[in-house]
């Protein structure tokens, strides 16, 4: 079973299905990654672990994580590594082994995307790349001449030139090769 969560994000959740097809799909920048970590929950959630574990991920989902280096979308295949948790010295929390597999949207460094044109600005073009990150490629003049007939809603294939990290959320800017 897979997981994703809304609360408090201006981004709507990706559906597990979804986010795996795009895994398959060129140019999506979307990845599968298995991971081991170590999770806490609160003592609240006894009797309802995978609950309580569930809660704990959940609260990655559609943020920025440094560890992935990405957008963490959806997860799956989560296992436990024991069969209980541990409570360590005077902490007050329940500590737990698991391993999870995470679906990242990770563009990298000069990857494609496919965006959908949102917004024309002075000096740039907004897209919306899989109905939820923004990316901006500016306009040069070259650029613009490619785009003086383009509407509200193109899907536009870019380059991926810059990639940041702020605040949860990926900030990413993009050129369009006329050659590809």
């Amino acid at each position: 079973m897979a997981y994703n969560r809304d609360e408090g994000h201006t981004h709507h959740r990706i559906p597990l299905a979804v986010a795996k097809r795009k895994c398959e799909e060129r140019n999506s920048s979307f990845v599968r990654v298995e991971k081991v970590e170590h999770i806490n929950i609160e003592p609240a959630f006894l009797g309802r672990i995978q609950e309580g574990v569930k809660q704990e991920l959940d609260k990655k989902l559609m943020r920025y994580s440094e560890e992935l280096n990405g957008i963490v979308v959806a997860y799956d295949k989560l296992e436990f590594k024991h069969k209980s948790g541990r409570i360590v010295g005077e902490q007050p929390f329940i500590h737990f082994g698991i391993k999870v597999e995470y679906i990242v949207f990770k563009p990298t460094m000069n990857c494609y995307l496919t965006g959908v044109i949102n917004k024309f600005g002075g000096d740039h073009i907004g897209l919306l790349v899989h109905k939820r990150f923004n990316a901006s490629v500016p306009l040069s003049s070259n650029t613009w001449n490619g785009f003086r007939n383009a509407e509200i809603g193109t899907k536009v294939l870019f380059r991926v030139t810059g990639i940041e990290a702020a605040s949860d959320v990926l900030l990413i800017t993009g050129a369009v090769d006329n050659e590809k």
